[in-house]
């Protein structure tokens, strides 16, 4: 961005880009070095559990496809074999399921994202962290699906939770991830310091994540 003169920035969305870099943490680096002081990143990064179904996906068609090299006939395969999947596949049970009728309503575009993609780097909660450290970057917030990194929201044992609830906050996310298993992708703000939050009453601060992509 330097070299383009256009200085450097309170706020940098990055929607499920940094994810299919041959080097992530090298593509963060160079949105780190874009912000301000005090300014923040939006980052979205496929989670791992959720998405179980689309890798075993993705591998099929590696094997499926180790000859083809016409993107077409790719496209012909991978809707052909999802038409035969058995109800036993983890792409049709879950832990987030592609219905029929979802599988219907996606495009070329959708069908490669999703299943042909050569470049496609899936994170765990303990995942991003680490990452982050290695960048010199703090977690602020996931910005959405709160709830489900809470360990409250999946153990009602009150005295358990208490146990829980004493271990580091990455520890706790961590476990909230691995018991629900479904969130399939991490939305989450992060930044240099501290005190990155924006004011609710300040309406220039309305950061937000534009992602329309299945799955």
């Amino acid at each position: 961005m330097q070299k383009y003169g256009l200085g450097k920035f309170d706020y940098i969305n990055s929607c499920g880009v940094l994810m299919i870099l041959a080097d992530p943490s090298e593509g963060l680096m160079a949105l780190k070095s874009c912000l301000k002081e005090s300014a923040a990143l939006g980052i979205m990064v496929d989670a791992q559990y959720g998405r179980t179904g689309v890798y075993h996906m993705q591998e099929l068609m590696r094997l499926i496809n180790m000859r083809a090299s016409d993107i077409h006939q790719m496209l012909l395969n991978s809707k052909t074999i999802y038409s035969n999947l058995p109800p036993t596949h983890c792409l049709k049970r879950g832990p987030v399921p592609l219905s029929e009728q979802h599988a219907a309503e996606l495009d070329d575009s959708d069908w490669y994202d999703l299943f042909l993609i050569t470049q496609d780097r899936a994170y765990t909660v303990s995942e991003i962290y680490e990452w982050l450290d290695e960048c010199g970057l703090m977690l602020i917030s996931f910005a959405s699906q709160r709830r489900d990194y809470l360990p409250e929201t999946h153990i009602n044992d009150e005295s358990f939770l208490k146990k829980i609830k004493k271990l580091p906050t990455r520890t706790q996310y961590a476990i909230a991830e691995n018991m629900i298993s479904t969130i399939s992708r991490h939305r989450f703000y992060t930044g240099t310091a501290d005190n990155t939050v924006a004011s609710i009453k300040d309406h220039d601060n309305i950061p937000y994540f534009c992602d329309i992509l299945p799955l």
